[in-house]
């Protein structure tokens, strides 16, 4: 079976989002402490995850960004 990844970059579409539910794929999205949506990983592929470092590298942008908001 092909692998379909999609790597949302801000700012995001909820209706991508919604579409993505309905189409059956698979969605990792980490979330800012006020709720706002950072980053979204999209895939038909259930086994299909994004890599540890993408992870913590897009963690330590919301950080970031949380920080100079202080």
């Amino acid at each position: 079976m092909a692998t379909t990844t999609v790597a949302a970059r801000p700012p995001f579409s909820l209706k991508l989002l919604a579409a993505s539910l309905v189409m059956g794929m698979w969605q990792m999205i980490l979330v800012d402490a006020e709720g706002r949506l950072r980053f979204a990983y999209l895939s038909v592929d259930p086994t299909d995850r994004p890599p540890v470092s993408t992870l913590l590298a897009a963690l330590r942008r919301i950080a970031a960004m949380g920080a100079a908001k202080v």
